[in-house]
């Protein structure tokens, strides 16, 4: 996620968040790595998550990587690379980052403070910075009230979202149980740490997939109550 604007001030309007990296941020970077250090050292440029260059940004980066500037050092970080144009690819070394050892992860995260560490680490997925990122924040508290509704099985009270910052939250929530509901049928195991008994392989994949859409819509301005009322009411039986 790229924010957008500067610092908050008198006549001045926060932006929202952009979902893209855009064009005018990889010009912006190819005049940075084009001015040489007067300590002679390396320009290091972070691009994270990679992914989220749209078509313009990345061809502007693909200019640079083709006659990369002597002394600048690029690392593009993604987590879905096939999404990643194929030119680009062709002129990066890939790096694979293994996911950490679970138990070395979580002993790291208690040392940070995180409460039931095990659960947050496999509810991230098994990366223990997105884990402590869920525990440790007002998007963990929205993550603990979904989960907690979706135990006691009330989906009145699952849709009943106080605002929009819940919303992507509880898509999360709803599409990570579904992808363990799925797992779970299919291998006997779930990914996300959550129940996996009940329901058929197919149809929660399928709401898995729709909650993925759902949480791109989040970012819209559509109605919080009715958009989390329609995700819930889409939830395969059990």
């Amino acid at each position: 996620m790229v924010e957008e604007g500067g610092e908050e001030g008198k006549g001045r309007e926060r932006k929202a968040p952009s979902s893209q990296i855009k064009v005018e941020q990889a010009r912006e970077l190819g005049d940075f790595v084009h001015v040489v250090s007067h300590r002679g050292g390396y320009r290091v440029a972070v691009i994270h998550p990679a992914e989220d260059m749209n078509a313009a940004t990345a061809n502007s980066l693909l200019k640079i990587l083709e006659e990369p500037p002597a002394g600048a050092v690029f690392l593009l970080v993604s987590h879905r690379p096939a999404r990643l144009l194929a030119t680009v690819r062709s002129r990066c070394v890939p790096v694979p980052v293994p996911v950490p050892d679970a138990k070395a992860a979580t002993q790291w995260l208690a040392a940070q403070g995180v409460r039931n560490a095990e659960r947050w680490l496999a509810f991230a997925g098994g990366s223990p910075r997105r884990a402590l990122e869920y525990a440790s924040g007002e998007r963990g508290e929205a993550i603990e009230q979904a989960l907690r509704n979706l135990a006691g099985g009330d989906r009145d009270r699952l849709a009943d979202v106080r605002g929009r910052e819940e919303l992507e939250p509880l898509a999360e929530v709803l599409q990570k149980m579904a992808l363990d509901r799925a797992f779970f049928a299919l291998l006997g195991k779930s990914r996300y740490g959550g129940a996996g008994a009940g329901g058929e392989a197919r149809a929660w994949l399928a709401y898995a997939r729709a909650m993925g859409r759902h949480r791109t819509l989040t970012r819209h301005p559509l109605n919080p109550r009715l958009l989390a009322a329609e995700m819930v009411a889409g939830m395969p039986e059990s």
